[in-house]
């Protein structure tokens, strides 16, 4: 059994969390700092290697003391080369070498991963909207919007944007319902209820719905 640690990082849009943890995976240390997404993510890798070297001198820990660093991140990435693209929350619109900043700016290993699947794609729903080809369905499609309020809100803004018939297009308010039968009153928009009217709605009754 090895008495070395691990850094391990979990990137987030708005969120760069920190560990330190054994080679078993129990958690000694950990910290948190906001994501800075500005100037197109150029700030991120430099504050991810300024925060390890921060922490380990405030842990008075030696660099030889850790196996390395692992760290998930959205956005497509190469395993090998250490590289992501995509990653359209955090900015970064263009590849970035992650592998080699990290490991000049720490001198540790570094590794990174994520749960994409092959044939799948991550990323803000409203960026694929124009990827869909609706004006050569001949009007015979339906689309249906599941999700947090805002992500809903901005998806039927750019469906709209993108030419999509306002009737074709549903929201869906489940999330509000309770008891199902009208009765709890928890669902209740305006005058209607979501388990008796919906749960879904055609856009064009959706969006002036007061959520």
């Amino acid at each position: 059994m090895t008495n070395k640690k691990l850094i391990g990082v979990d990137l987030g849009g708005t969120t760069i969390k920190f560990a330190i943890l054994t080679a078993e995976g129990e958690i000694q240390q950990k910290w948190s700092l906001r994501t800075n997404i500005l100037d197109e993510g150029s700030h991120i890798v430099p504050d991810i290697i300024d925060s390890i070297n921060h922490h380990i001198d405030l842990y008075k820990m030696s660099k030889d003391q850790f196996i390395g660093i692992g760290m998930g991140t959205p956005g497509t990435i190469d395993l090998a080369k250490g590289t992501v693209k995509g990653a359209y929350n955090l900015n970064w619109k263009t590849t970035q070498n992650v592998k080699d900043q990290i490991e000049e700016g720490t001198g540790l290993k570094f590794a990174l991963d994520n749960d994409a699947k092959e044939g799948w794609r991550t990323g803000l729903v409203t960026t694929f909207v124009k990827e869909i080809p609706f004006d050569s369905f001949d009007g015979d499609y339906a689309v249906v919007v599941v999700g947090p309020p805002p992500m809903m809100k901005f998806t039927g803004l750019e469906l709209m944007n993108n030419g999509v018939d306002a009737e074709k297009v549903g929201m869906s308010f489940e999330r509000k319902m309770s008891c199902a039968v009208g009765k709890c009153g928890h669902c209740r928009i305006d005058e209607g209820y979501v388990c008796l009217d919906g749960p879904v709605f055609p856009y064009t009754v959706a969006r002036d719905l007061v959520d």
